[in-house]
């Protein structure tokens, strides 16, 4: 069982798996990082699953929208679970020596993401540092915004979400990785409606222009 601090505001409380608005898709794409392995696995999952006692962190990628919505934004939302007894370091990462969570974008149709407002970590003692480590544990939440630009409306964007991170307990930490997943989410044409999905982890808009 993971844990859940539903009382931070790094968390979001959510179902096994929300479906819809994942890249124009009914999917989430997921990794899973296997300790004592240099294996990363990526696939699109479209349901619920449980990982397997050996299963390190797992992130789901969602979208605010159903599609991208030219000259506008749209924002994002990486949902972490991380097994009991393992923690991702903060970004930024105290001790500085330690591997940051970093969630960056590559986009063919010029997209580009604002800078993140990483979650405050909390303070963990580790016997590998005289100072505590600020970490996440069990289900945790980085948000972002893409901006969208006007003249990629109409096209379908060949999007990598880059995911580094570095897993501890309280004695190791394994070496940081770098997962890469993929999507060809639809971009509407400047000024189309777009429709809001994902409503539980995306508060509404004042100006949201939807279907």
């Amino acid at each position: 069982m993971f844990k859940r601090f539903l009382n931070t505001p790094s968390v979001v409380e959510y179902g096994p798996l929300l479906m819809g608005g994942l890249f124009a898709s009914v999917m989430a794409l997921s990794f899973w990082a296997f300790a004592g392995s240099q294996t990363v696995h990526a696939q699109a999952d479209s349901g619920s699953r449980k990982g397997s006692i050996e299963n390190i962190v797992r992130a789901d990628v969602y979208l605010e929208y159903d599609q991208l919505p030219a000259g506008r934004t749209c924002r994002f939302a990486v949902i972490f679970d991380v097994q009991e007894g393992w923690h991702v370091n903060a970004n930024p990462p105290q001790p500085e020596n330690l591997i940051p969570i970093k969630v960056t974008f590559k986009s063919k149709a010029g997209l580009r993401m604002l800078p993140i407002d990483y979650p405050e970590g909390e303070e963990t003692r580790v016997d590998f540092s005289p100072e505590p480590a600020m970490c996440h544990s069990g289900r945790f939440a980085v948000r972002g915004v893409l901006e969208v630009p006007c003249d990629a409306g109409g096209e379908v964007d060949d999007l990598e979400i880059q995911i580094r991170y570095q897993t501890c307990n309280d004695k190791i930490c394994i070496a940081p990785k770098t997962v890469k997943l993929k999507a060809a989410p639809k971009i509407a044409l400047a000024g189309a409606a777009v429709r809001p999905v994902n409503p539980k982890l995306f508060t509404p808009r004042e100006d949201e222009q939807v279907e």
